[in-house]
């Protein structure tokens, strides 16, 4: 059902491709704010449909 409405609802993209430019607490921080954003968005009744690109290894292994 979670999947329904985030398809239903407005898509929202977040580019992290400048992982490159970012210091390790940085990219900390940005991990931190996406899993914020993730689970504020599973409990809001009309959910957006998310789409993070860019992620390269450093965040990837913060986000895992």
């Amino acid at each position: 059902m979670f999947k329904d409405l985030c398809l239903a609802g407005p898509k929202y993209v977040i580019d992290c491709d400048f992982e490159d430019y970012m210091t390790e607490r940085e990219l900390k921080s940005l991990a931190q704010q996406l899993a914020y954003c993730h689970s504020i968005n599973k409990k809001m009744s009309k959910p957006m449909n998310i789409y993070v690109t860019g992620v390269g290894p450093r965040l990837r292994k913060l986000l895992e």
